[in-house]
């Protein structure tokens, strides 16, 4: 296991030593003193006893001159060993009688001493002074168990703090393991985590509850890819069919002013997908003469929160013409979205039939003359225009003569091309609004309008 100094089990290691070490400083330091100052206590109440019963005996003999009588108490307290020296001090003396241990007094051994005054029993007068010397040898004693106990007890604590740390990294040993595996996991390739609760306590819960979620989520990732493998089929079987079909769809947020394109939209409109393209330059490459109607078509569905359909003409950027037809429908919601949805169909083939059924329904193959269907429908409509604004049309019959002859002398090739030149001879001469038909072989019918 990797201590890391941002891992849990160093700031718990560190905050447990921190702890100790004040809790047993300030420990020390408080039983040091009151062990210290309960033990001098102790001697200067066993002084102060000494002092009460020799100072008024030795009073009551000073004061009589029975200086016998101070000699042998003295001697009787000097048979105390802790008693180290007793010095009396007065005027009634020659000189201070001290009297003191046979042994050598060290001066680690004299902490301890006190003095009281010595009164006259009768007049109560300050006579002298008494001083006792105590040994302080048993405090020494005292003091050094106190300090082995205080290094005994040191001693536990530290080796109680080892193991506490000991057990702490060893049972956050596999929350490391968790985490490196967790940090390994791959969602493209999912295992499950090769981690075990090898006990029931809150650290094996937490374990337990992380190969549950990996579990899952890897449950859960084996379905979405196996969702999304589906909806990439329908998709590619959408855009297959919109490629078959000529059809592509678009949508427009025009809250957000975003557009988004099929890939059947790009192939329509020629150009490559990964083109940006905007609202505005989408509808930029409508032919500029349906422009107009697009946008109009377009604003007045938003407008109305309706659907629209509509056929125009988009140029291409090889300056060709697809004609495209698009339906769709505006959605508004309530919170003031607006979105346009819509297909485009690519009715470019349709629109190039319609045409040449067109002209094959209504002219002539050879000529590209109107035929004789257009003709009639031209003279009805002629005559409608000629009775409403008083005017006369003039119509007239026109055929080649002895046109069999060129056709069996020189062919039908050359009697085509005969044909092809007399109608552009006619069609040269005739004005705009006037009508030249070929109604069939070699005739020919010509209508004049506006006839004064």
């Amino acid at each position: 296991m990797r201590f890391k100094l941002n891992s849990l089990s160093f700031k718990t290691v560190s905050l447990l030593i921190l702890t100790s070490t004040i809790f047993i400083t300030l420990g020390y330091t408080i039983a040091k003193n009151t062990f210290s100052k309960n033990y001098e206590d102790v001697i200067h109440e066993k002084i102060d006893i000494v002092l009460r019963s020799i100072a008024p005996q030795i009073s009551l003999n000073l004061s009589y001159g029975f200086n016998d009588s101070i000699d042998e108490i003295c001697k009787e307290q000097l048979k105390n060993k802790n008693v180290l020296l007793i010095k009396i001090e007065s005027d009634k003396l020659k000189q201070d009688s001290i009297y003191k241990q046979h042994k050598k007094i060290s001066t680690d051994f004299s902490k301890f001493s006190s003095e009281v005054n010595l009164i006259d029993p009768s007049t109560s007068n300050i006579i002298g002074k008494l001083t006792l010397l105590y040994s302080s040898e048993s405090y020494y004693i005292q003091m050094q168990k106190f300090y082995q106990m205080a290094v005994i007890g040191g001693f536990i604590f530290i080796v109680s703090l080892v193991l506490i740390s000991i057990f702490l990294l060893k049972s956050l040993k596999p929350l490391s393991k968790l985490a490196h595996s967790m940090n390994e996991f791959n969602p493209y390739e999912p295992k499950k985590l090769n981690v075990k609760a090898t006990s029931q306590d809150e650290i094996g819960s937490i374990i337990k509850s992380a190969n549950i979620m990996v579990e899952n989520l890897i449950s859960y990732i084996e379905h979405s890819s196996a969702l999304t493998q589906e909806l990439s089929k329908k998709q590619q079987h959408l855009n297959d069919a919109q490629r078959i079909a000529s059809v592509g769809s678009w949508e427009y947020d025009v809250t957000t002013n975003k557009l988004n394109l099929s890939d059947e939209i790009y192939r329509i409109l020629g150009i490559k997908k990964k083109s940006n393209l905007t609202f505005s330059s989408f509808l930029n490459l409508t032919y500029k003469d349906d422009l107009n109607d697009v946008l109009n078509t377009i604003n007045n569905a938003i407008e109305k929160g309706s659907v629209f359909n509509i056929k125009y003409r988009i140029q291409l950027h090889n300056n060709k013409i697809a004609y495209v037809r698009t339906k769709g429908k505006v959605r508004k919601k309530s919170s003031g979205d607006i979105k346009l949805t819509a297909v485009t169909v690519d009715i470019t083939k349709d629109t190039h039939n319609e045409q040449m059924i067109e002209r094959l329904a209504y002219y002539d193959s050879l000529t590209n003359l109107p035929n004789r269907i257009l003709f009639k429908d031209r003279v009805k409509s002629a005559i409608s225009n000629a009775k409403r604004h008083k005017n006369k049309i003039a119509i007239m019959f026109l055929d080649l003569d002895n046109f069999k002859i060129v056709n069996d002398t020189l062919g039908h090739s050359v009697g085509d091309k005969l044909l092809i030149h007399v109608a552009k001879l006619l069609s040269s001469i005739l004005r705009e609004n006037d009508t030249i038909s070929r109604v069939g072989g070699d005739e020919f019918t010509i209508l004049l309008t506006d006839i004064q």
